[in-house]
């Protein structure tokens, strides 16, 4: 086994008085988590998807409608009272054509 090689005086990390630089990587980070962090403006056609047209205000205001919580939950409740209308009828229907078939 080799022996460990002595550190110089000044070169342990808990040396007072020692003005080193940051790492870079410490830099990044400052820039990519830190208190330097930026908003960036991301535009779509800048991620390499398809072009298209920036929306209106119009485009935005019923995209948002659609999406909110409160416009899925009516089309839900008026899907599922579609959805149980058809089957109800479709269900009585075939109950009556299988009873009339068998009353004959």
């Amino acid at each position: 086994m080799a022996a460990a090689a002595p550190r110089a005086r000044g070169s342990a990390p808990e040396a007072a008085g020692s003005a080193e630089a940051p790492l870079q990587y410490s830099l990044l980070l400052q820039y990519l988590v830190g208190d330097k962090r930026q908003p960036r403006l991301l535009e779509p056609g800048s991620l390499g998807g398809i072009p298209s047209p920036s929306k209106s205000e119009e485009q935005k205001m019923i995209e948002r409608a659609m999406e909110s919580c409160a416009f899925k939950a009516a089309l839900a409740c008026v899907g599922a009272g579609l959805k149980a209308g058809v089957i109800g009828c479709g269900g009585f229907a075939a109950f009556s054509a299988a009873i009339d078939y068998y009353l004959r």
